[in-house]
């Protein structure tokens, strides 16, 4: 099945582009959309399994089951405060 991928900051710089289609095998988790992306992009590895994963607006872990052409967004976690 075909995920539409939303990239923010280091990881669209990493990947090239903000967005990105990747296909994935059904029955399909963000695990397995992230697995698949460290095959594409192996040197930002850190940078992908460090994201944290959105989906219809709502942070979800790695075992959120995927649906076929759903848009998935995966941030970059920053530190701060004061």
């Amino acid at each position: 099945m075909q995920i539409n991928v939303r990239l923010s900051g280091d990881l669209a710089r990493a990947v090239g582009r903000p967005r990105v289609i990747v296909t994935v095998a059904e029955p399909a988790t963000v695990r397995d959309l992230i697995a698949a992306l460290v095959v594409a992009h192996p040197q930002d590895e850190a940078a992908f399994t460090g994201a944290v994963a959105m989906v219809g607006g709502r942070h979800v872990g790695p075992n959120q089951p995927l649906e076929p052409n759903r848009d998935v967004a995966l941030l970059t976690p920053i530190a701060g405060g004061f």
